[in-house]
């Protein structure tokens, strides 16, 4: 007896738990479907939002293209930007004559600016030659010296220091002659 009421107790556990186990099923499988559902939704959401993104960009990609040639044939009109009213589409000659003049002066400046670039370019450049024949002529003198060995070494070291401290040395040999086609006219 003992032994069949244990054995009718674990059936009715068994019993419960298979039915505790199919209830956990079916809410599972409830929350499964709410889910998809959820999902379903967030997917056709998250389509429709691409959708108008795509759409928005496409249009303001337009209005741009729009803009840039209104602003082009705006300015190839050739009106002045105080002429709101757009009483004259052409200009006057006196506004002429003004755009020229001031495209005249811009261009001056620009050739004054460059021309005393190239002033600049041309003394560093004129201070570099004049260095590197200053070295050539003490590394000719030097082996002047030694071939001739003279014989007196001090007496030429102390020409040598002598030369290469004269700064005006190297530079008398260039003539004022080739300095005189640099200046621009």
């Amino acid at each position: 007896m003992e032994e069949e009421r244990r054995r009718r107790l674990s059936l009715v556990k068994d019993e419960e738990a298979k039915e505790a186990h199919e209830k956990e099923v079916r809410r599972q499988n409830r929350l499964i479907a709410v889910l998809e559902e959820e999902e379903a939704r967030a997917r056709a959401f998250y389509k429709f939002e691409f959708d108008n993104n795509l759409r928005e960009r496409r249009d303001m990609k337009e209005s741009e293209q729009e803009m840039r040639l209104f602003m082009l044939e705006s300015k190839s009109s050739g009106g002045s930007k105080y002429d709101v009213g757009g009483s004259s589409t052409k200009k006057s000659s006196k506004q002429e004559r003004r755009d020229q003049l001031k495209k005249e002066q811009a261009q001056k400046l620009v050739r004054d600016r460059e021309c005393k670039e190239m002033m600049n370019e041309d003394d560093l450049a004129m201070s570099i030659r004049t260095e590197e024949k200053k070295a050539e002529q003490l590394a000719a003198l030097k082996r002047e010296m030694e071939l001739y060995a003279l014989e007196n070494e001090a007496a030429d070291s102390t020409v040598i220091e002598d030369l290469s401290d004269d700064e005006g040395y190297a530079s008398s040999v260039l003539s004022d002659d080739s300095q005189e086609d640099l200046i621009p006219e």
